[in-house]
């Protein structure tokens, strides 16, 4: 099986937010909140350590008639030298199920060939400098968040553009830390119908790193194909690392 659309990790280092902030206080708006978010973000690129990580994953193909056509796990450990780098130290998948030998080739090229514009889109840089002017943020509550009190914001564009976000982010009133995203594409390309990314995200060395992450993407063109796939990762195991 080929997987080249699963090896997601890259697209994650948008998410670096590592300025230091400042204290919380108990007046604070949703202004001020963002803004340390802002400040946190702008300070990635010069704050980033090298690090390894561990990812665990699973992905399920169901037809439009949500009969499951595969399933399989896999895993891998990386590096992650800079943004741009990352070097793979070991990796493996494990097929569960897979519905006619004979399909197998075909639905594999296939869902590779959609991961391509798949990964193009999973840039989830809103909060850097160049992109946060695209979206409008609206703060909405602090909340209870997996035992975290955490502040919501509703995330909107400006304009309806490719490679645009749109629903829900939950920032750490502290620090401005990213701690959660539940989110969809403004505009798809043709054949996807939806698609809807959620991660919850840790602070690792003073970087935001993802914990874990659900993709669940409808692909369809009517009476060609309809697939329903979703893809489970968990990150664990960060480490800092140094250059021999």
């Amino acid at each position: 099986m080929k997987r080249g659309w699963l090896c997601i990790p890259v697209l994650l280092l948008v998410l670096q937010a590592l300025a230091p902030p400042a204290p919380a206080r108990a007046d604070d708006s949703g202004d001020e909140i963002l803004a340390r978010a802002f400040a946190r973000s702008d300070g990635a690129e010069e704050r980033f350590r090298p690090h390894r990580c561990r990812e665990d994953g699973q992905t399920s193909v169901h037809n439009g008639d949500d009969e499951l056509e595969f399933d399989g796990t896999h895993w891998r450990e990386y590096v992650q030298w800079t943004p741009d780098s990352t070097e793979v130290l070991g990796e493996g998948e494990e097929l569960i199920f897979s519905k006619e030998e004979e399909e197998k080739d075909s639905e594999e090229d296939e869902k590779q060939e959609e991961g391509k514009d798949k990964s193009e889109s999973l840039e989830l840089d809103f909060l850097s400098s160049e992109m946060r002017g695209k979206y409008r943020f609206r703060f909405a509550a602090i909340e209870e968040r997996d035992g975290r009190q955490l502040a919501r914001f509703a995330l909107r564009p400006e304009k309806k553009k490719k490679k645009l976000w749109q629903g829900m982010i939950w920032l750490d009133p502290d620090s401005g830390a990213l701690a959660a995203l539940d989110l969809e594409p403004v505009k798809r390309r043709l054949g996807l119908k939806s698609m809807r990314i959620e991660m919850d995200l840790v602070d690792f060395e003073g970087m935001t790193l993802p914990a874990r992450m659900d993709l669940h993407i409808q692909a369809k063109l009517p009476l060609l194909f309809h697939k329903k796939i979703q893809t489970k990762v968990d990150f664990s195991n960060y480490a800092l690392v140094t250059a021999e």
